[in-house]
């Protein structure tokens, strides 16, 4: 049994890898799928042990965040960033730190997968009309995304599985792991201009390919509110419900200065019951 679950993780493991099995017309998720089947019928794994393994309140976290971003695409959000990115009269340089900077920050907050397929096809075609050559730009903006998404806790699966896990709060990730992401990004940047260098270089475009239509605004507010509710949910401790809350008042008098007050309430130390800060 042990051996059939080592081969069968290998297969898994070196299908997700590369994409595809040969002579099998699945993707990743079926492959990942196809696993699972082999080690339930193969009885290494009980169907109740399966199911146990599944971490729900992960997986529909990750689908509101595809929502959610699925809705920025559908209002033509990322085709507009992708096209003024593509058309700002900057240097290429400047070009590439703003594809960077674009693409961290929208990662950070929305699913970088959508984020990058939404905002690739405008940007090349933004790109080539400029005479420029698109391959150091999507570089970038993939990097970049995967930089930018390792910032806050909502920023990829890898993260939302952490941060549940862990009960690690909105604030207490960002500031464990902002900083590393925009070290990342600037080295994102840093390779890309240092391995394209002297080949960067402007070009002039005979005839720009139409732009996108400004971004649906109805669709593009519901998305803005979807965000901004995302964002209270995440970083206040409003949508609690289980937890006895303390009063401003009483983390006031409970901490050492107001940016311990203001630090206490953010980061959830202090609004549980708790000796130090029950009223």
């Amino acid at each position: 049994m042990t051996l059939l679950i080592l081969i069968t993780f290998a297969v898994v493991y070196l299908g997700m890898a590369i994409g595809h099995l040969p002579r099998l017309k699945v993707d990743r998720t079926g492959i990942a799928m196809l696993g699972a089947i082999v080690l339930l019928v193969a009885g290494a794994v009980t169907e109740g042990a399966a199911i146990k393994a599944i971490d729900f309140p992960t997986l529909f976290i990750l689908l509101g965040l595809m929502i959610l971003s699925a809705q920025f695409a559908l209002s033509g959000f990322y085709d507009w960033c992708a096209w003024r990115l593509a058309n700002v009269p900057w240097k290429p340089e400047a070009l590439l730190a703003a594809v960077v900077a674009v693409a961290g920050g929208l990662s950070a907050l929305l699913a970088n997968d959508v984020v990058v397929f939404a905002m690739t096809p405008l940007l090349c075609a933004g790109l080539r009309a400029r005479g420029l050559d698109a391959r150091p730009y999507l570089i970038a903006l993939a990097g970049a995304a995967n930089a930018g998404s390792a910032a806050t806790v909502i920023g990829n699966p890898q993260n939302i599985l952490i941060g549940q896990l862990g009960h690690l709060g909105f604030w207490r990730f960002l500031f464990a792991c902002g900083v590393p992401a925009f070290l990342s990004l600037v080295i994102v940047y840093w390779v890309v201009a240092r391995m394209w260098r002297g080949r960067l270089s402007d070009g002039q475009a005979p005839s720009p390919p139409t732009p996108p239509d400004a971004p649906r605004a109805w669709q593009l507010s519901k998305g803005l509110i979807g965000v901004v509710v995302l964002l209270v949910a995440f970083t206040t401790p409003f949508p609690a419900t289980s937890r006895c809350w303390a009063s401003p008042a009483a983390c006031w008098s409970a901490a050492a200065s107001p940016a311990a007050t203001c630090w206490a309430w953010l980061t959830g130390t202090c609004w549980p019951c708790s000796p130090a800060c029950s009223s």
